[in-house]
This record gives structure tokens, C-alpha cells and sequence, in this order.
């Protein structure tokens, strides 16, 4: 991190001119945008540590419907294991790292396309074929489970292990919306 905050402190001149009005305001410098240093401080002190929005619950309104998403390269499966439930885990088989899900669609487990290890839908690893019992407990093993949290039909995620509190980062975005609870609601285009 600390390459990233010298090219950062490096680049601060160049910041004020961000902040201009409008019509004379430059974009931020090509370094921001470039740097692996950067990119790295921002994905672990941004990005792996507050709440995400990942989608909405009526993406996945059916039992084992499932969508996967990527969020700084690290891809992630968001699914409906049972009606009143949305979860959300690394897209990465506990044997070798390859993908397990892609794209769109329902399912009622996932197949690791080397191995054959099955997931259910919530990400609990079923069947581990190749694997002595003594090698693999097969109730305790499943993909790691990101911390979720839906608020007024929106997923989030977050994939920090002890993640600040869902309800004191979303605060400042209930305040605005005073008005709007209570709102009745209309279904348009049905």
C-alpha cells in the first residue's frame, strides 16, 4: 500500500484540477486509472470492505435461480436456495479454484467442471467424488459465504469477515427516503 499513497501524494497537484467547475475541470490523472498499486489499495480498503449492490432480489424470483457477477475480479454467485432467502459466495470450488457457476439461470447444484465436486444452490458442498471421507467432511465444507443483506428489494454483499453494520452504512441513504415509506407502491409493465 505504501507505493500506492506516494504515487497518490505524487498526483495531488494534479487533483485540483478535478475540482474545477465544469467547463475548465479535468479528468483525474491517467496514473489513477493505470497504477497496479493503486488499483490494489482501492480493491482492498473500498471494494472488499463495504456493502456492495449486486443486483436486485427480482433477478432471482424462483427457488435455485442464480446469477454471477464479478466485483474487482473476483467473481461471486448470488442465489435463491429457499423462497425467503438470498445468499451470496465465492464462485471457486474449494478443490482447484475453477469456477463453478456462469452466467444466468436455475439450478439445483453446481458441478466443478474438473473434478465433478457438486454444490447445492446456498453453495454447500454435496458430493466430493475422489475423496475418502477421512479427506473431506463433507458437512462442513462449503463455498466461502459473503455477508448479505437485502434493504428495499436490493442485494448487497460484503466481503470483509467482520463487515461494519449494514444498518449504519445504509443510514445516511434512509434518511432522504423519509417521504417515500409508507409510499404505495404501483407495478408497471405487467
Amino acid at each position: 500500500m505504501q507505493v500506492a499513497e506516494h504515487q497518490l501524494l505524487d498526483l495531488r497537484p494534479k487533483f485540483k484540477e478535478t475540482r474545477k467547475k465544469l467547463l475548465s475541470a479535468r479528468h483525474l490523472p491517467g496514473e489513477v486509472y493505470s497504477s497496479p498499486e493503486i488499483y490494489a489499495m482501492e480493491k482492498e480498503q473500498i471494494f472488499m470492505k463495504y456493502w456492495l449492490s449486486v443486483g436486485r432480489v427480482e433477478e432471482i424470483p424462483d427457488v435455485g435461480d442464480y446469477y454471477t457477477f464479478q466485483v474487482m475480479k473476483e467473481s461471486i454467485v448470488v442465489s435463491r436456495p429457499a423462497p425467503d432467502q438470498v445468499v451470496a459466495y465465492m464462485n471457486q470450488c474449494l478443490h482447484r479454484g475453477v469456477e463453478i457457476a456462469v452466467g444466468r439461470g436455475n439450478a439445483k447444484e453446481f458441478s466443478c467442471p474438473y473434478h465433478a465436486w457438486l454444490y447445492d444452490v446456498s453453495g454447500k458442498l454435496v458430493v466430493a467424488p475422489g475423496m475418502k471421507a477421512s479427506e473431506v467432511e463433507l458437512k462442513n465444507c462449503s463455498l466461502r459465504q459473503l455477508h448479505v443483506k437485502v434493504w428495499r428489494g436490493w442485494i448487497f454483499v460484503n466481503f470483509s469477515d467482520e463487515p461494519m453494520s449494514f444498518d449504519d452504512y445504509i443510514a445516511p441513504f434512509e434518511q432522504p427516503l423519509w417521504w417515500f415509506q409508507g409510499s404505495p407502491r404501483f407495478q408497471c409493465n405487467k
